[in-house]
């Protein structure tokens, strides 16, 4: 999963390098070398830390191994993301409406409580723990 920030992408004399794949250039960092004796060649280990920025090229949108390679990097003040969209909590609450208004709650409740019934029921809908 890719962070919603930016970072420059790390300057090392060795070890990062790039790959573009279906138009998108990707951020590797090799962190290792595996030597296979019998076929006697070496292949590097090497993890994605990112892509790189379209409109940027030296800039990369990190993922969460970049984190783990680099955890001393700067990252800019990143806001505290939400619990869920308020677009998923409209959901329920319709659901719950729908159900007021087929059991005819809202008449019901109207004739106990009044002109106040209304309020008592979105309070009955708000989807508090969804």
């Amino acid at each position: 999963m890719y962070l919603n920030f930016t970072v420059k992408i790390p300057e090392l004399k060795s070890g990062i390098s790039k790959k573009k794949i279906k138009g998108t250039t990707y951020v590797y960092y090799e962190h290792g070398r595996k030597y296979y004796t019998e076929k006697k060649y070496t292949v590097p280990q090497c993890t994605s830390i990112g892509k790189v920025c379209v409109d940027d090229p030296v800039m990369m949108q990190p993922n969460t191994n970049d984190l783990k390679v680099f955890p001393d990097a700067e990252i800019p003040e990143i806001l505290p993301a939400s619990v869920r969209s308020g677009c998923l909590k409209i959901g329920a609450w319709l659901v719950i409406r729908k159900v007021i208004q087929h059991y005819k709650l809202d008449e019901r409740i109207a004739e106990i409580i009044g002109d106040d019934s209304g309020l008592f029921l979105d309070l009955a809908a708000y989807p508090s723990g969804f």
